[in-house]
């Protein structure tokens, strides 16, 4: 036999139907016209428990409260038409198990029709939230509530999940199902409901939300044909072409650690990737599109065999692809070698900027302190030196019209920055823009792109951001499944592409789609 206390009145039961049971809000009909308030441990009523135990729950659509009709083990509703977030909330009261010290019940419930990353909070004191690609948030008092317990129970129960000091956790959301979530957060908070007492507050709450395949887009895209890190991407048309890459472990260097492979994926088909002529195997290179051409900038080759002390030699060669022929042809070598520089198209122009030369073996290797530009629309272009007021390689640029945004890097020092400089192309002036947000090594090898005529970028913490409205500070739209470092990032189809990097010492295949808001 259990004593339990509910809002000041005495219950003797022989079960426990408080244990395990939750509240939760069951889209169904036509267009999810209707839900069903449940009281179980899944999306479906538990006709063993009696539903009237949770029917003082206040259910609400924004401003909107909304009336519930009890029916066989549950209770229903009809939902408003542009409601997109139903919550309800529900004291259920103080309950006290043997010795134990007496506590209140709290239950919130949620519901999202719709898609559910972009949906607004319901407002209840603990609520789940949705991120960006598979990220989510439980929130109490509208605050990140770190170590907080979440369990999966639809469409497969899966948990405990843990979420971490920024409150988040981790799911795959990616087929079309119907999903059901709930979270704990225990309060160390005493009060008194009615004259009884309780010593603490349990707060249970859960997100019941739709996955529909909206479009024949894809949802994922092949892995790269190899784990590799410090490579070339871009997109030009329908294809997203890779060049090159680190593919031994990190900071280990060989002939044998850097590949030349050239391939490429069709993204209106992306079924395969299919290998092109390649080239030198070069890592830190750059690449970049325009014109309907692939143009490979720079990089760096190790000249050691496997086993011997690295000997790494910046390159200067620079290199055109043509897709009609699948040749490449030479393009005017760089003033001097440089490699882990990043570089970016406005206009005619590529700009080419940080870097360093490394020269080999027991040599010292320069830090470039100019950007390089090459006019492609003059008959015989050639490269020109800008000044560049700071010296810093493993970086990464993004245009936004005719300005390039330069992102973090690594100083001659050794120190990683979040810097952020500005370079007006117009008028060549200099200057500095909101740093990157976030530890200090988000500022090494991130991957940046201008997706919606904003810059957007990925750090090594994992967040993807993008320069917010006003252009004064970074703003978070979402977070890759496989954080990464000196990855790439490229834009196609109102999407971003976030590809390979490295990892806890080892390279990454990963290819990430992350939506736009």
């Amino acid at each position: 036999m259990k004593t339990i206390l509910i809002s000041g009145l005495l219950f003797l039961l022989a079960t426990a139907p408080v244990c395990g049971h939750f509240i939760f809000i069951v889209p169904e009909g036509q267009g999810d016209t209707k839900a069903k308030v449940v009281f179980s441990e899944e999306l479906e009523p538990d006709d063993a428990v009696n539903v009237e135990l949770i029917g003082k729950t206040q259910l609400r659509a924004g401003n909107r409260e909304l009336k519930m009709t009890k029916g066989e083990h549950a209770y229903l509703v009809d939902l408003p038409g542009d409601a997109r977030v139903i919550g309800g909330d529900c004291r259920y009261g103080i309950l006290q198990r043997g010795q134990s010290k007496p506590f209140l019940l709290m239950y919130y419930a949620k519901l999202v029709r719709g898609r559910v990353v972009d949906a607004p909070l319901a407002n209840s004191p603990l609520e789940i939230a949705a991120k960006e690609n598979g990220r989510f948030v439980v929130l109490f008092q509208g605050k990140p509530a770190a170590k907080a317990e979440v369990h999966v129970v639809a469409p497969k129960k899966k948990g405990p999940i843990t979420t971490d000091e920024n409150g988040e956790f981790e799911l795959d959301v990616s087929q079309p199902e119907l999903y059901g979530l709930r979270a704990r957060h225990i309060e160390q908070a005493s009060g008194e409901v009615e004259g009884k007492k309780y010593d603490e507050v349990r707060h249970y709450a859960t997100l019941v939300f739709r996955v529909e395949r909206t479009s024949e887009e894809p949802v994922s895209l092949p892995a790269l044909p190899r784990a590799v890190a410090s490579f070339g991407a871009d997109v030009c048309g329908d294809w997203l072409y890779v060049y090159g890459g680190h593919c031994a472990k990190t900071h280990s260097y060989s002939t044998e650690a850097v590949v030349g492979t050239f391939h490429r994926l069709n993204l209106a088909k992306p079924s395969r990737w299919e290998s092109l002529a390649g080239g030198p195997g070069l890592q830190g290179l750059a690449l970049v599109a325009h014109g309907g051409k692939l143009y490979r900038i720079g990089g760096m080759e190790p000249r050691n065999k496997p086993g011997e002390k690295a000997d790494n030699h910046s390159v200067a060669h620079c290199a055109r692809f043509d897709p009609q022929t699948g040749q490449w042809e030479p393009l005017p070598d760089l003033p001097q070698p440089r490699s882990s520089h990043d570089a970016v198209v406005v206009g005619d122009r590529i700009y080419v900027i940080g870097g360093w030369w490394m020269k080999g073996r027991g040599q010292e290797s320069e830090w470039h302190e100019t950007a390089l530009v090459l006019d492609l629309s003059r008959e015989k272009p050639s490269w020109e030196s800008i000044a560049q007021p700071f010296r810093r390689r493993a970086l990464a640029v993004a245009r936004m019209g005719t300005k390039i945004y330069v992102l973090g890097g690594l100083t001659e020092d050794n120190e990683i920055h979040k810097t952020v400089n500005v370079l007006d192309t117009t008028t060549g002036s200099w200057s500095e823009g909101p740093p990157l947000p976030g530890f200090d090594r988000n500022g090494f090898a991130p991957a940046a792109y201008m997706g919606k005529d904003r810059p957007h970028a990925a750090l090594a913490d994992g967040r993807i951001i993008r320069l917010n409205d006003a252009g004064d500070g970074w703003e978070e739209i979402g977070r890759l499944k496989h954080s990464r470092i000196a990855g790439r990032m490229v834009s196609a189809g109102g999407r971003l592409i976030v590809l390979g990097g490295a990892a806890r010492g080892d390279n990454l295949d990963a290819v990430e789609l992350v939506s736009l808001p």
